[in-house]
């Protein structure tokens, strides 16, 4: 199925004062004389996308408090395990909930002139004389859940990539994005033939070829973690880098993923209802389903046994429809409630009876104040670099249960840590590579007790080969394929 997408022509283009008719969510911008989306507030136009989007974080981990809200954002996020199986890198599923919508366009395969029937879809932004190339971009109207095997726009599972290629008005500057379980989407931009993610620098992807040539798929590489794509941007693989893995296999129209298995025997068949995946089977025998609500959200998961224990998910703010306000456990028991302010922004998170509650104020831009279950108060102040906010420092506040304490933080030019104060005032330097990782940390630094630690990193792997202490030197071999074959220690005497 060839999907087609393209703005109509103005009813007379030969009149410049009429502007094109642009097709919904998006609207003609007389200056960049392009149609596109309003953005909301928490996604500008981005120029190199040529879409609305989040800026990226940095620190992930770091801006999560509760069950959990990502305090920066002000997002709430949802992870509901389903079940984890044994081995190494073995097999697992989850459902990831994202209360400000996991990215739209997501589609089936964008690249111009080289996409597969079937497999293709185009988005033109703008009308094309003859001689233009368009812009190739997923479909705001192509249906998320057929491709990427979202429920909605709000949930997704841990099996959810996507890939996609597109290049720029001049037909000639390529850029790809990676959709990923979470929500997110990373922005990369080809730098001599290898693409480089914009706002992390370790993320990268390379095109694959046979020996004749032709362009076979994709490769991203990610901290120890490689991912493997068809040239329409669908997961085929995903692996460590001793080669153990996770491998994926699609229905006869090449949509839907049809089966998952990892190299210890473990796999799932995925069964859909019109477009949502309602079941997954265990190769053990094992069934799990899933309903969703009149908006498409996932409103229950149902677990193997006599009695069908449910856990039901909650949207009781009218407000916000699609925001997850509850989640009832499988004995019909609140287990947690989450609360939104005006802007759909969560301020609160809390299990049953209030506890390990997590209340966020928005105080401005750049700062946040999180507060506790025991009243304790935690500051957060942000700097923006390169377009990505940044903790530069965390306030403990004191309290009846704790004394008052300070961190911080400050950054290279590419936005990595290049030192951190800790709680209790020590102070720890680091120098890093163009990929972020260290290369030297000196801790205690600017103290007689300083110590520095050196790392070397191995030429083709993302793995150390060695790491040189005031103790000691320790250098590790690998084979072909990144497999650790050996490690020699050799102590450091002292002069």
């Amino acid at each position: 199925m060839t999907i087609t997408y393209e703005e109509p022509e103005p009813d007379d283009p030969s009149d410049p004062s009429e502007p094109p008719e642009c097709q919904p969510p998006t609207i003609w911008n007389e200056s960049s004389g392009l149609c596109e989306k309003v953005c909301p507030a928490d996604k500008p136009w981005d120029d190199t996308a040529r879409d609305c989007v989040a800026p990226p974080e940095r620190q992930g981990c770091d801006n999560l408090a509760g069950n959990p809200i990502n305090f920066l954002s002000g997002h709430k996020l949802q992870r509901e395990t389903i079940f984890e199986a044994s081995g190494d890198f073995p097999l697992t599923f989850s459902w990831l909930y994202n209360s400000f919508g996991n990215h739209q366009k997501t589609g089936a395969g964008y690249s111009v002139g080289t996409g597969v029937s079937g497999e293709t879809a185009v988005h033109t932004e703008q009308p094309l004389a003859d001689d233009e190339q368009p812009i190739s971009l997923p479909l705001d109207k192509d249906p998320t859940q057929e491709y990427t095997g979202s429920s909605s726009e709000h949930w997704r599972h841990n099996h959810s990539y996507f890939l996609a290629y597109y290049t720029l008005p001049d037909g000639d500057t390529e850029r790809l994005i990676a959709y990923r379980p979470d929500g997110s989407d990373l922005h990369f931009a080809d730098e001599g033939g290898i693409f480089v993610a914009l706002a992390n620098r370790d993320w990268r992807v390379s095109k694959e070829f046979d020996e004749n040539q032709v362009h076979m798929g994709w490769t991203l590489e990610v901290a120890g973690r490689i991912e493997k794509y068809d040239t329409a941007g669908r997961i085929l693989r995903v692996e460590n880098e001793q080669g153990q893995g996770i491998t994926y296999t699609y229905d006869g129209e090449g949509v839907h993923q049809e089966s998952i298995a990892d190299d210890n025997g473990n796999s799932i068949t995925l069964d859909y209802t019109d477009g949502n995946l309602t079941q997954i089977a265990r190769n053990d025998g094992t069934v799990y389903g899933f309903a969703y609500n009149a908006n498409g959200l996932l409103q229950s998961i149902t677990f193997p046994g006599s009695d069908n224990p449910q856990r039901v998910f909650l949207y009781e703010d009218s407000r916000f429809p699609n925001a997850l306000t509850g989640v009832t456990d499988e004995s019909g028991n609140v287990f947690s409630t989450f609360v939104y302010d005006e802007q759909g922004r969560a301020i609160r998170t809390e299990h049953n009876g209030g506890a390990d509650s997590v209340e966020v104020d928005y105080v401005d831009a750049n700062t946040r104040r999180l507060t506790n279950a025991l009243g304790k108060q935690t500051t957060y102040h942000y700097t923006e670099m390169n377009g990505v906010k940044l903790i530069t420092e965390i306030e403990g506040e004191a309290s009846a249960n704790c004394a008052a304490a300070n961190k911080a933080y400050t950054y290279d030019d590419n936005g990595f840590i290049a030192s951190e104060t800790d709680w209790e005032g020590n102070l720890t330097t680091y120098t890093r590579d163009n990929l972020g990782r260290e290369l030297s940390r000196t801790e205690a630094a600017g103290t007689p007790e300083a110590r520095t630690i050196l790392t070397e990193w191995h030429s083709e792997f993302n793995l150390p080969v060695k790491i040189t202490t005031p103790e000691s030197i320790t250098e590790y071999s690998y084979d072909s394929s990144g497999r650790l074959m050996g490690r020699k220690v050799t102590p450091v005497v002292s002069p």
